[in-house]
């Protein structure tokens, strides 16, 4: 008896759970945001801050081969910007657990496997003391350093950052 209840659920589920999930997506409309939606991913635009750094800047980056190894080269804009302290707005990836060592990134991560973009889309955050963990965008103030020779990945890192509040 147990069976055929189990065998009925489990028919009733194959045959009609295509249609509700169907019906779910249509209900559920573009009014969820989805980035994935309509063709392929489209990344959530950030805010526009005053004052802040636009990530087109720091994209001034090309690989060159130095020997053997691919190093990056700096655009002058970029290598002026080197020590000064700047303000940025991006989303964030925490590198641990205590706040204080985050990436900040152009686009919003849409899978925790994949990296939405090039290393010229990181900064290296190292907070002055630990910034809450935000779905949304943030903005920072803080050093920007030119890595010139590093194999972490990425070639900005921001010291002495703090979060500035702003409103959107």
């Amino acid at each position: 008896m147990v069976k055929a209840v189990l065998r009925s659920a489990l028919l009733i589920v194959l045959l009609c759970g295509p249609a509700w999930g169907q019906q779910t997506l249509e209900r559920s409309g573009p009014s969820m945001n989805n980035p994935w939606g309509e063709g392929g991913y489209k990344p959530i635009p950030l805010p526009e801050v005053d004052g802040a750094l636009p990530w087109e800047t720091l994209h001034q980056v090309e690989l060159v081969f130095e020997g053997p190894d691919l190093v990056p080269e700096y655009a002058d804009e970029v290598q002026e910007l080197a020590g000064e302290r700047i303000r940025m707005v991006g989303f964030m990836l925490p590198l641990d657990t205590s706040g204080e060592r985050i990436l900040l990134s152009q686009y919003a991560p849409h899978c925790p496997f994949c990296m939405t973009a090039g290393p010229e889309s990181f900064v290296e955050l190292q907070a002055d003391e630990p910034i809450d963990m935000s779905l949304e965008p943030i903005v920072v103030e803080g050093e920007l350093v030119v890595l010139n020779n590093t194999r972490e990945g990425y070639y900005y890192r921001m010291a002495n950052v703090s979060l500035v509040e702003y409103t959107n």
